[in-house]
C-alpha cells in the first residue's frame, strides 16, 4: 500500500527517512544494521561476490572446471531436458525464497530488521492466495507457450566463467531496464494503471507480495523475463545461464518485497549500486519515486527520487484513496 503526499506518513513505529537514496529507517536505530555482527554479515556477503567477479573478469580456468562439472551433472538429469524445466525451476525457487523469508518473519531476533516493524507483519491471506494462483497460472502459460513453440535443446558444452557471468549480469540488467519502463508506464498512464493496482493492495510488504499481481501485470513481467532470457552477446544464451538467471532473479525479486533491511540485502552489500528493498519499500508507500526494481541508476538519472521527503521530479501516479480502495489520479498519458 502506498499513502501519497508531499511527505512520507509514519506507519506504526516506523520512522521512514529517505534522503536522496538513503535507506528508510527500520524499527531499530538507523545505524544498527551497519554495526556489530551485521557489519560482519555484510562484509562476508561482499567477500563472496568479489572472487566471483574476478573469475568472470579474468575468465578463470579453475572456475571453468567447476562450471563444467556442475553442467555435466545438470545435463545428465532427464528433468533438465524437459520443456518445462526452466519454469519449474523458477516456481520452485520462488517457493523456497518466500518460505525462507516467512520463516524469518516468525523469528523474534530478526524483527528489528523489518522496515515496517514487528507489529506490522500480519496475515495477508489475499496476497497468499493470489501468489499461489499466479504461480499456477505462470506454469500454465509457459506450458501453452511450449505447445506452440518447441524449446531448443540444451547446450552440450559448458560455458566459460566469463560467458556465464556476462550472460547472467546482462539478463538481470536488461530485466531491470525493461521493467523500469513498464513500471513507470503503469504508474503514470491512467489507461493501464488498473493492471498494477493489485500489487499495491496490501497494507504491508512481505514475501508473498512478490507474486501478488493481476493476471495482466503478471503476464507483462513474465513476458519481459522470457525476452531477456533470449538476449546474449553470444549467438544464443547458454542453458546454464538461463537456469542461474531464474535462481538469481527470483531471489532478488523476493528480497525487495520481503520488507527486510537485512545486512545480507543488496542495498546494504553494494549501496552505491543497488536501491533494492530500501527504495522499493518507499516506492510502495509513495508511487511517485523509485520505479527500478534493483539498480539505482535510472531513478537517479531521471530524477525519480526523494529530496527531503518530497519527490524531486513532479507528476503523480495513481494512489490509494482514504476508502482503502484503489483510485487513480487524472494524469494523462503523454
Amino acid at each position: 500500500a502506498r499513502p501519497h503526499g508531499s511527505r512520507m506518513q509514519q506507519l506504526g513505529t516506523d520512522a521512514v527517512g529517505d534522503l536522496r537514496g538513503q535507506t528508510p529507517r527500520t524499527q531499530h536505530d538507523a545505524g544498527a544494521s551497519a554495526t556489530g555482527g551485521a557489519r560482519w554479515v555484510t562484509a562476508g556477503v561482499r567477500a563472496l561476490h568479489l572472487p566471483l567477479a574476478a573469475a568472470v573478469a579474468f575468465d578463470s580456468q579453475a572456475a571453468g572446471r567447476w562450471i563444467a562439472a556442475v553442467w555435466a551433472f545438470i545435463y545428465a538429469l532427464p528433468l533438465a531436458h524437459a520443456a518445462m524445466a526452466e519454469a519449474l525451476l523458477a516456481t520452485l525457487a520462488f517457493a523456497v525464497w518466500i518460505a525462507l523469508y516467512r520463516v524469518a518473519d516468525r523469528m523474534p531476533a530478526l524483527r528489528h530488521l523489518r522496515f515496517a516493524g514487528a507489529k506490522a507483519v500480519r496475515r495477508q491471506d489475499a496476497a497468499r492466495r493470489n501468489s499461489w494462483v499466479m504461480g499456477l497460472g505462470y506454469l500454465f502459460a509457459i506450458w501453452l507457450l511450449h505447445c506452440v513453440k518447441t524449446k531448443p535443446p540444451l547446450h552440450v558444452a559448458p560455458p566459460s566463467a566469463r560467458r556465464l557471468g556476462v550472460e547472467v549480469a546482462c539478463g538481470i540488467l536488461a530485466y531491470d531496464v525493461l521493467e523500469f519502463c513498464m513500471h513507470l508506464l503503469v504508474h503514470r498512464c491512467q489507461r493501464v494503471a488498473n493492471i498494477h493496482s493489485v500489487h499495491h493492495a496490501q497494507a504491508r510488504l512481505n514475501a508473498f507480495a512478490v507474486l501478488s499481481h493481476s493476471p495482466l501485470d503478471a503476464f507483462q513481467q513474465v513476458a519481459l523475463n522470457v525476452l531477456v532470457q533470449n538476449l546474449s552477446p553470444w549467438p544464443t544464451k547458454h542453458s546454464l545461464s538461463r537456469f542461474v538467471h531464474n535462481l538469481l532473479i527470483t531471489y532478488m525479486l523476493t528480497e525487495i518485497h520481503a520488507g527486510y533491511d537485512g545486512p545480507w540485502c543488496m542495498h546494504r552489500v553494494w549501496p552505491w549500486l543497488f536501491g533494492g528493498a530500501a527504495r522499493h519499500e518507499v516506492h510502495h508507500r509513495n508511487g511517485d519515486v523509485y520505479y527500478a526494481e534493483f539498480f539505482k541508476g535510472l531513478d537517479d538519472l531521471f530524477g525519480f527520487v526523494e529530496d527531503g521527503g518530497k519527490p524531486r521530479r513532479g507528476g503523480a501516479s495513481w494512489r490509494r484513496g482514504p476508502s482503502d480502495r484503489e483510485r487513480h489520479a487524472s494524469a494523462k498519458c503523454t
